[in-house]
């Protein structure tokens, strides 16, 4: 057939800069001293070159680390498809210093397009117990003392005890304080805090 329509291939150049997909970041509970590790996965399921894949920590000082670990591919194959999974797995000890600090996974593909998660870290940690107060008083006089723990989650359970026995105590978020008046020769003793 002559004179019949046609059609002229047009081409345009797509370019991405952002992705609105972000990587996922899985992260177990963490706890002071035990090893623990954060998975980030790439988003979508990709071909081509692999996407390069960054860790960056910012402490609460603002010092910024970047860190880096291999990254991984997962290919799993059905009767009609190959699918590629890149992730990176970032394998750590925490510290009660890690805690409300920020990390993110960078995901940076064909070397200009990136997307990043940022997650703020939660360390269970206990530190060691601070008492404050005079502990040498007079026959008379008033002992007042003060423990305070610094741990997350906030310690609300804690008591004075002397002997095995509880004492006088007040807990008031992370505080126990200890006050005793008219103190006589049978308070003298040994004084914990548990």
């Amino acid at each position: 057939m002559i004179g019949g329509p046609y059609t002229y291939p047009q081409k345009m150049k797509i370019k991405v800069t952002d992705l609105t997909q972000k990587p996922s970041v899985l992260t177990p509970s963490l706890t002071e001293g035990e090893p623990a590790s954060l998975t980030c996965t790439a988003p979508g399921i990709c071909s081509g070159t692999p996407p390069n894949i960054t860790w960056t920590w910012r402490g609460t000082g603002d010092n910024i680390t970047e860190l880096r670990d291999n990254t991984t591919i997962q290919k799993r194959e059905d009767l009609t498809s190959v699918t590629t999974t890149h992730f990176s797995t970032l394998t750590f000890i925490p510290s009660a210093n890690d805690h409300s600090t920020e990390v993110t996974c960078l995901v940076t593909f064909n070397g200009s397009v990136t997307t990043k998660k940022t997650l703020k870290l939660n360390v269970t940690f206990v530190k060691e117990p601070k008492i404050s107060g005079c502990n040498t008083v007079r026959e008379g006089d008033t002992l007042n003392l003060t423990c305070s723990v610094d741990s997350y989650p906030p310690s609300s359970n804690f008591n004075w005890s002397k002997n095995g026995t509880t004492a006088l105590e007040q807990n008031n978020s992370g505080l126990a304080a200890l006050t005793i008046s008219n103190l006589t020769r049978e308070h003298a003793g040994e004084y914990t805090i548990q």
